[in-house]
């Protein structure tokens, strides 16, 4: 059957507009995909763990550091009282290692020896008195001895009282007779003075003789006085028998040296002081802010001078070798992205030159274009951001540049 001319132009025509569609759609698919974001860097901050006063700022803004380097110096007064404290803490518990190990000394020993010896003299008088109170309970007539023996006593005080008095008298009379203000006068009123005390003195002698007297009259006339004194001067002795045994215990324990117990307390307690002391230690040394890694200094909060807070960031860090570019893509052409994809990316400041990139994250869920990416028609799109790494050896890019990226 043959077609007719208007058939075949018709056919040709409809061949001609296909073509044209499918040829239309191949250059749209082949168009690539562009995208524009903010190059970023993975930045570090850095905060202090406790207050102090900022002394030294050895970092710039902009300034290239190495790892380990000094950023900022801190001081606190504190700290250092810290560490103070703990020296001294190191310093005594070695001082009582080194005498506990030394045990016994010779002028440890000298003195408790010494302790015992006179322990032992009280004991022996204590018992010398129990005796003699017994002595008394079973023999009056032994009481009836120290009465008279008390009441010559008593006499020769009231004798002594009188010479004193005596004395007195005649030095005051004889300082009355001298000229007033004389270097004479002044003398004999220094005899005066010592005359009163002698004076007094002798009274006091005078009393304490009455009240043995009045005592000992008193046992005589209650014999139950006797048999308490009698109670009395045994608990006395028995007590001082308990504080020889002490003391000789005491002697005992020191000529027999430093028990283990007692060294390895000793070595335990210099063991924590010598801890303490290296953390009062580290905690200073953390007073010195150093780099984490080679990188720049992006931003620094304080000068000299000012006082830094605990856990408030003081210096901002980024390793500007590699930056990283995040650009948004429609949800319609996410399909055309993948990890590992390259890109190529310009910024404003080399307008001329491409950086080439590395697709390196795909965000899980989309988000609206953020406001500084798009215009305000492509803002009311949801995106998927899409995270480009950027080797940058010669460090160029900076964070906050604006970047165009063309995906491959």
């Amino acid at each position: 059957m043959k077609m007719r001319r208007s058939d075949i132009t018709v056919t040709v025509l409809c061949l001609s507009l296909l073509i044209a569609v499918l040829a239309g759609r191949g250059a749209l698919a082949e168009e690539p995909l562009r995208a524009s974001g903010v190059v970023q860097a993975e930045e570090v901050r850095i905060a202090s763990e406790f207050q102090g006063a900022v002394r030294q700022v050895p970092a710039q803004p902009g300034g290239q550091v190495a790892q380990g380097q000094v950023l900022l110096v801190l001081d606190s007064q504190m700290l250092q009282a810290g560490l103070q404290q703990a020296e001294a803490a190191v310093q005594t518990a070695q001082a009582e290692l080194a005498r506990v190990r030394a045990r016994p000394r010779a002028e440890e020993v000298a003195i408790q020896r010494a302790e015992v010896t006179v322990a032992r003299a009280e004991m022996d008088g204590a018992e010398t008195a129990w005796q003699r109170a017994l002595l008394a309970l079973r023999e009056p007539q032994q009481l009836d001895e120290q009465i008279l023996t008390a009441q010559t006593e008593v006499a020769l005080a009231a004798q002594s009282v009188n010479l004193a008095a005596a004395k007195h008298e005649q030095a005051r009379s004889e300082a009355d007779a001298a000229a007033w203000g004389s270097t004479e006068r002044r003398a004999l009123e220094f005899e005066v003075q010592a005359a009163e005390a002698t004076l007094a003195a002798a009274r006091a002698d005078e009393r304490a003789a009455q009240l043995a007297l009045q005592h000992l009259q008193a046992m005589r006339t209650k014999p139950l006085a006797l048999q308490a004194a009698a109670n009395s001067a045994e608990g006395a002795y028995r007590v001082a028998v308990a504080a020889l045994a002490v003391e000789q215990a005491r002697l005992d324990d020191l000529q027999a040296g430093a028990t283990a117990e007692e060294l390895a307390a000793a070595e335990a307690g210099l063991r924590q002081a010598q801890a303490q002391r290296k953390l009062a230690q580290a905690r200073l040394d953390r007073l010195t802010l150093r780099a984490p890694t080679n990188g720049t200094v992006v931003a620094l909060m304080v000068s000299a001078g000012e006082t830094a807070l605990p856990g408030v960031t003081l210096v901002t860090m980024a390793d500007l070798g590699e930056v990283f570019l995040t650009v948004y893509v429609p949800a319609s052409r996410l399909g055309e992205v993948r990890l590992g994809q390259g890109a190529d990316v310009t910024v404003d400041s080399f307008p001329s030159r491409s950086f080439e990139g590395q697709v390196v994250h795909i965000a899980a869920e989309a988000q609206y274009t953020p406001r500084n990416v798009a215009t305000q028609e492509e803002r009311v799109n949801t995106v998927y951001g899409v995270k480009i790494r950027l080797p940058n050896p010669e460090g160029l890019l900076k964070p906050g540049m604006a970047g165009d990226a063309v995906l491959r």
